[in-house]
């Protein structure tokens, strides 16, 4: 963990360096959801805190992302079971914009082996920004999980005199898993369809280097056979934050 944790700080230290004339971006995310649904998958049926804090220079970005339990439901109560390190460089072409990554997943306090995904996403400039997501378990899974999303904003929606404007993004997206994946992620020893979630978002502008946002989605699979007999196999998820960019 610490190691490629330091060859990540490295990487973007080095970007830093050669172009010192440009500004550092660095962002600070603080949400609160009612539960934890990644892929699909009730990973906490309580509330947990989810910060992240992102370094941002000329296309790279630096993500240190944590899942913070408030409740005892996975006896973690005040503790985080979950610590990302993302490391990702991003791009545009004349279809849309892409990025390429690197994400390290460690499991604190839980006695789960860490793992990592080296990823792809392509983000098409059309109406409905079709979005693929593609990513590959390079340790514990060994699995392929392949993600397609399609999602329109609506900007500058006005309720009523006084009431700040509102972004509404809304969308769904579904997933597929190879065998392994599957098999690793739901006990599932087939290949297939995985998971689908429609979300809607509300993003409210606060002040000029901040915003305050709802998130709403509803997930469940698409195979019966997933996590086949696990409870809270569908699930609504509502959480809220404040973003900040320094």
């Amino acid at each position: 963990m610490n190691r490629f944790r330091f060859l990540a700080l490295g990487i973007v230290a080095s970007s830093f360096a050669a172009a010192q004339t440009v500004p550092v971006e660095v962002t600070f995310d603080l949400p609160v959801f009612n539960k934890y649904v990644w892929r699909g998958a009730n990973l906490s049926n309580g509330a947990v805190l989810q910060p992240s804090l992102t370094f941002g220079l000329n296309g790279w970005n630096l993500v240190f992302w944590g899942n913070y339990e408030l409740t005892n439901t996975n006896g973690n109560r005040g503790r985080f079971d979950e610590i990302d390190t993302d490391l990702s460089f991003s791009g545009e072409s004349g279809h849309g914009a892409w990025t390429l990554g690197f994400i390290y997943y460690d499991f604190p306090n839980t006695g789960a082996a860490p793992t990592s995904e080296v990823y792809g996403q392509f983000a098409f400039a059309r109406d409905w920004t079709p979005t693929v997501s593609a990513y590959f378990d390079v340790d514990q899974a060994d699995g392929f999980y392949l993600n397609l999303e399609a999602s329109r904003t609506m900007e500058g929606l006005t309720f009523a005199e006084g009431i700040p404007a509102i972004d509404f993004t809304y969308g769904a997206a579904v997933g597929y898993g190879d065998k392994k994946h599957n098999n690793f992620y739901y006990n599932n020893n087939d290949s297939g369809l995985t998971d689908w979630r429609v979300f809607g978002n509300f993003n409210f502008a606060g002040s000029r280097n901040g915003a305050f946002y709802v998130n709403t989605a509803f997930t469940g699979f698409l195979d019966g056979d997933q996590l086949r007999g696990a409870r809270n196999r569908n699930n609504f998820v509502v959480g809220a934050g404040y973003a900040m960019k320094f």
